[in-house]
């Protein structure tokens, strides 16, 4: 007999039911596509809904519990191939044509190497903690001039930090405690994110470390049909991701790379993006904006 689902797809579940349950959601996985997506509502035809009378999603999550209100895919290795990748366009165009957001995540979103939250629980979270927000303004509890940020939502539970989403809290706290010892140079980084044209989230988080050293973290995520902020989110990482090297730099002197040059790569990274966000520390924003 064929298990249900797969190591990563258990491994998925497993990240994303306690998140459900906390939030009243209900998740079903191996659901037939076209029992969420009515083919003929949204005007597939041919191939497009074909696909959609065999095909399924990997979970399905349901408010109330039967209204579907997103679903979830565990893109693993196979998802690179060109069949795979066509099957996946067509997915997202029936989510698309009936709004229905789709997360597609891979084995990077499972762990938690950037907060006591994976990734995906991360995203799940503030999709729902975004929905809390608006229910409150709604009802008037909170004035329409306020925008949601889940970098500033506090936590009261017992074991959780302070402030739960924001990412790269500790790892900015971790830099300026360096700076502070004397150890490096700017007690913090500096940073930006943007779009490409075809919709991927470009960003670097850089930092000087002596006045002729410095240190480079860049990366990438695919924007998405999916409540969240993606580009936001790839800033944290990075963010954290700049710490941990910092701190190997401090230890091991490995890592670091002449200035300029750090400044020259973030000014040609920075060249192809249509630029959402940024932040600087110190002397640099005249320098890697030449």
């Amino acid at each position: 007999m064929k298990r249900l689902v797969d190591r990563y797809e258990q491994m998925t579940h497993n990240a994303v039911k306690p998140i459900a349950d906390r939030f009243g959601l209900s998740v079903f996985p191996k659901v037939r596509v076209a029992d969420v997506i009515d083919p003929d509502e949204v005007g597939a035809t041919g191939d497009l809904k074909t696909y959609a009378l065999k095909a399924h999603f990997d979970f399905v999550i349901c408010r109330n519990d039967w209204d579907p209100v997103y679903a979830i895919e565990f893109d693993g290795a196979s998802h690179q191939s060109a069949r795979q990748r066509e099957r996946d366009a067509k997915k997202d165009e029936l989510c698309k044509r009936d709004n229905l957001p789709i997360l597609r995540i891979h084995s990077e979103h499972l762990t938690t190497g950037y907060s006591h939250l994976t990734l995906l629980g991360w995203l799940v979270e503030v999709a729902e903690m975004k929905v809390a927000f608006d229910a409150e303004q709604e009802a008037g509890r909170i004035s329409w001039e306020e925008d949601f940020d889940p970098f500033f939502l506090m936590s009261m539970e017992p074991g959780e930090p302070k402030f739960p989403y924001w990412i790269s809290g500790l790892p900015r706290v971790r830099i300026e405690r360096l700076h502070k010892r004397g150890l490096i140079h700017h007690p913090c980084g500096s940073g930006f994110f943007g779009l490409t044209d075809d919709k991927l989230y470009r960003g670097a988080e850089l930092i000087a470390v002596t006045p002729t050293i410095g240190i480079l973290a860049k990366g990438a995520m695919r924007d998405q049909n999916f409540p969240a902020p993606f580009g936001d989110l790839l800033s944290e990482i990075l963010s954290v991701k700049l710490a941990d090297r910092v701190e190997r730099w401090v230890q091991s002197g490995e890592g670091g790379k002449p200035i300029e040059s750090v400044y020259a790569e973030a000014r040609d990274l920075m060249g192809g993006l249509q630029l959402r966000g940024s932040h600087s520390c110190g002397d640099v924003t005249d320098r890697w904006r030449l």
